[in-house]
């Protein structure tokens, strides 16, 4: 049987420019923050909203998220679907 394989760079390239349509296409309403909105993350009981979609950086930002350079859309999409990069 045949993997499908679709190499990372070729993924991001596909996403460049595209990543707020991502974020529509997953129904996380980014623009409705001033400026958080709840985290759209499963595993996030976000009370006080705190993650927002920084949309010139195309990156997530959320008191859950570690990293301090925040999300991409791939790691948004992965944590919103509750899936693994390889998936």
């Amino acid at each position: 049987m045949l993997e499908r394989y679709v190499p990372t760079r070729v993924i991001q390239a596909a996403v460049n420019g595209r990543e707020t349509e991502a974020l529509e296409a997953l129904r996380i309403p980014w623009q409705d923050g001033k400026p958080h909105i709840s985290c759209p993350y499963p595993n996030h009981s976000d009370e006080n909203p705190s993650w927002r979609w920084a949309a010139r950086k195309a990156r997530a930002f959320c008191t859950c998220i570690e990293r301090r350079g925040g999300h991409s859309i791939l790691n948004v999409v992965m944590q919103v679907e509750r899936i693994e990069f390889e998936a």
